[in-house]
């Protein structure tokens, strides 16, 4: 079946096997690396988010640490962009297990918001009763410290007046007891301070211990204070330490339900973390997995496409060579038989070539005439060529003349305006001359009047000033327009003098193309004459055509045997059309063929007589 296709099928579909081949392995190539980009870009959106929740974490220990709430709104602000980004995640997953890792991100980042906040808003009262520990802490302070004060100053006049027995002992013990609330005070604080930097519970306890000791001293000795002075501060002090230790008590409540909200936004942050992580190595497995997959089967279709197209290239060698072969040796017999019959052709062609040396003598003799007439006509055509610039040139300097003419008439017409002009301003001269004699009319009026102390003769001085100035700005346009009138006029003047020039080269233009009418007319005589040696020459060569027709009879025998000759070649001819064709063809082509060949040489032998 594969021998009886035409040899265009055979290679075009030896060509198509490679070609489906080659788009399969393509087609899985590329398939391979657009889930290879896909993967890659969805291990970046997991990156994006990995990065997106990190900065959120740092901005959160940069409020931490500085406690400013412009950190705050930086963390807001990044928690919008991390939900865009995993919104834009979720789009581009269409497998339910990482849209429900998606989903969960939402959820851990919808607490971590909402922990920060907690955070955030933890912080603000921890700093208030910060400040009211504080505030009170220092006011119970200064209580005991007046107490101590008062107590010791007591007791400085108790020795100063010689106090003894068990009044002297009742101010030692009192002087002592507030000497011994202020350093339990302090170290009250100190417990105070040292729960705020490490957190530590045993503190909170240390500071409940300190408290109840004071109150407890205080209420101890209270009933030993007779002045209602010290019973007031006494009783100021208690307020004051109470009061401080609730305060104590709220900062410590915030600080452990601050260490919670630091542990959920840890959590939900770490979680985020993870899910991103997972993702990004889920993403990263699947995209392995792809490569390899398309490596695979694309080594595979390469190994296939060789070994295929190996065979392929065998067989359609094989089915093309031998039966050329055998056309090439039948080809080889049949040109031999040609060549004896090309000895009668080459015969009948010397006979051709002698009468062709006579048309050839004619056709030097033909070419010399055409030469003449081919300058004859280069010289005509020059001679126009300078005729038809000429008419340009012409046309030039008509436009220049009409040019001059219009610039004329302009600068006319600004004379015309100028002197417009200069009437009205000479007119304008006038009137302020005569506003002048009147003003200075009044001034003299006003001067006779006033005498020495006249007040309008001022203004009517500086009016007749004004006066003055527009007469000289009058006098200044005046001048100016007078000189452009001038200056116009003798522009006038020169295009005028151009447009004399003008035309007096139009003139001289018309001239010369004269004279190079006459040339040509010259030239085309001469051309006349050409023609006639053209005439004789073409008589000659009719003669050698003659000639020429007698010996193309000559060469017609020839042909025939070369015909009959050819006649022997058809069945290899045939074999080689049907090779081309395929077999059902074999006896028409054959046929078609060698009648083609024999109308070729016809067609031939007669154009070949015709040349001659």
């Amino acid at each position: 079946m594969f021998n009886n296709l035409k040899l265009g099928t055979k290679i075009v579909s030896g060509f198509a096997i490679m070609l489906v081949l080659l788009t399969v392995v393509a087609f899985v190539g590329y398939n391979g690396m657009s889930g290879v980009v896909d993967r890659v870009e969805k291990a970046d959106d997991a990156n994006r988010i990995i990065k997106d929740v990190l900065r959120i974490r740092q901005q959160e220990k940069n409020f931490i640490i500085r406690e400013d709430h412009q950190y705050v709104e930086k963390v807001k602000d990044m928690l919008g962009e991390l939900n865009n980004q995993l919104g834009e995640t979720k789009a581009k997953l269409t497998d339910k297990h990482h849209r429900e890792m998606i989903d969960k991100g939402f959820a851990d980042a919808k607490g971590y918001e909402k922990a920060f906040g907690n955070y955030v808003e933890f912080h603000d009262q921890k700093i208030a009763a910060e400040e009211k520990m504080i505030k009170f802490a220092r006011e119970a302070q200064a209580g005991a410290n007046e107490l101590k004060d008062q107590q010791e100053s007591k007791l400085e006049d108790a020795v100063h007046n010689g106090t003894t027995g068990a009044e002297l002992k009742d101010r030692i013990e009192k002087t002592e007891a507030a000497n011994h609330l202020v350093q339990s005070m302090l170290v009250l604080r100190a417990d105070e301070k040292n729960y705020m930097i490490r957190h530590d519970k045993k503190y909170v306890a240390s500071a409940h211990d300190r408290l109840d000791e004071n109150l407890g001293l205080i209420n101890d000795h209270k009933s030993s204070f007779k002045d209602t002075r010290t019973l007031a501060l006494l009783d100021r002090i208690i307020s004051q330490l109470n009061q401080y230790g609730k305060g104590f008590d709220d900062y410590v409540a915030l600080t452990n339900r601050q260490g919670l909200a630091d542990e959920e936004m840890v959590k939900s942050a770490r979680g985020t973390l993870a899910l991103a992580d997972q993702l990004r190595s889920e993403q990263k497995e699947l995209m392995t997995s792809r490569i390899t997959a398309a490596n695979s089967i694309t080594l595979i279709g390469t190994l296939a496409g060789i070994i295929l197209g190996s065979l392929l290239a065998f067989f359609i060698t094989r089915s093309i060579t031998k039966p050329i072969n055998r056309v090439v040796d039948g080809l080889t017999d049949g040109s031999d038989q040609v060549a004896a019959a090309s000895g009668q052709v080459s015969s009948a062609s010397q006979s051709l070539a002698e009468g062709a040396a006579e048309q050839a003598s004619s056709i030097e003799e033909t070419s010399s005439s055409l030469e003449e007439m081919t300058s004859m006509t280069k010289q005509n055509a020059d001679n126009a060529g300078q005729a038809n610039a000429l008419m340009k040139e012409t046309n030039q300097v008509v436009g220049k003349a009409n040019n001059s003419m219009s610039e004329l008439t302009r600068s006319m017409e600004e004379i015309s305006k100028a002197s417009e002009e200069t009437s009205k301003i000479i007119k304008t001269i006038d009137e302020i001359a005569f506003q002048t004699n009147l003003l200075a009319l009044n001034a003299a009026v006003e001067a006779a009047r006033a005498g020495e102390h006249g007040a309008g003769f001022a203004v009517v001085a500086e009016e007749v000033r004004n006066l003055a100035m527009r007469s000289a700005e009058a006098a200044k346009n005046t001048s100016d327009l007078i000189e452009g009138t001038i200056k116009s006029v003798k522009d006038g003047s020169g295009l005028v003098a151009g447009t004399n020039e003008g035309f007096s080269e139009v003139a001289q233009s018309v001239s010369k193309a004269d004279e190079l009418v006459g040339e040509i007319a010259a030239a085309s005589n001469e051309q006349s004459q050409g023609i006639d040696q053209i005439n004789r020459a073409v008589a000659e060569m009719d003669k050698v055509i003659q000639q020429n027709a007698a010996n193309a009879e000559e060469s017609a025998s020839a042909s025939e045997e070369m015909n009959a000759q050819a006649e022997q070649m058809k069945s290899f001819v045939g074999d080689l059309m049907a090779l081309v064709g395929g077999k059902g063809d074999h006896s028409g082509a054959r046929s078609r063929q060698y009648g083609g060949v024999k109308a070729l040489g016809r067609r031939a032998l007669d154009a070949s007589v015709g040349r001659v």
